[in-house]
């Protein structure tokens, strides 16, 4: 029995010795990443709109947007502000645009997206701005992004849909005739 002893012993050692070998290395835990600094808190705007501009320079809301050279749209918003703003806006258009030769634009190589950076003026608390149709724009929808330094924002989605270009009016004519005699 001694011997039958010796040899279960002498297995158990041997087994027990393949079932202590260590573990396969773990890889190191991935440390977390970096977060990313939080932007500071943004304010909305009072109000925000896009529309067509008539010929006095004032916006009339809407989505749609007449498209024939020469129509302008725009957008308005109100931030109550005093003062000048930098903002910054993007044009997606559905297809290349004709965005003529505007030293102030930075066009995408496929003609699609337009950005640019300026000063808006703060009048009585509203910033604002006007563009032109041009007779290679295309129709569908467009996405307009405005972003103004401390605020939110503000994404546009105006229909631009074809539409004659309306009548010019005539010059003012001349009255017929001599001109009277100027009294003093």
């Amino acid at each position: 029995m001694t011997t039958n002893r010796v040899v279960v012993i002498g297995l158990a050692i041997a087994g027990s010795g393949c079932w202590s070998s260590p573990p396969p290395p773990v890889a190191p835990a991935a440390a977390p990443a970096p977060r990313a600094p939080r932007p500071p808190d943004l304010r909305a705007p009072l109000t925000a709109e896009v529309g067509t501009i008539d010929d006095a320079g004032v916006l009339h809301p809407t989505t749609e947007i007449p498209l024939y050279a020469g129509s302008a749209f725009g957008w308005r918003i109100e931030l109550g502000c005093e003062h000048t703003v930098m903002i910054e806006e993007e044009l997606e258009l559905p297809s290349r645009g004709d965005w003529g030769s505007d030293p102030e634009l930075s066009v995408s190589k496929n003609g699609r997206v337009a950005r640019t950076s300026s000063d808006a003026i703060c009048i009585e608390g509203w910033i604002d701005k006007t563009w032109m149709v041009s007779s290679g724009d295309p129709p569908g929808q467009w996405k307009l992004t405005v972003t103004v330094e401390g605020f939110r924002p503000q994404v546009f989605y105006p229909r631009f849909v074809p539409a004659p270009a309306p009548p010019i009016s005539p010059l003012p004519q001349p009255i017929p005739g001599p001109l009277p005699p100027h009294t003093p």
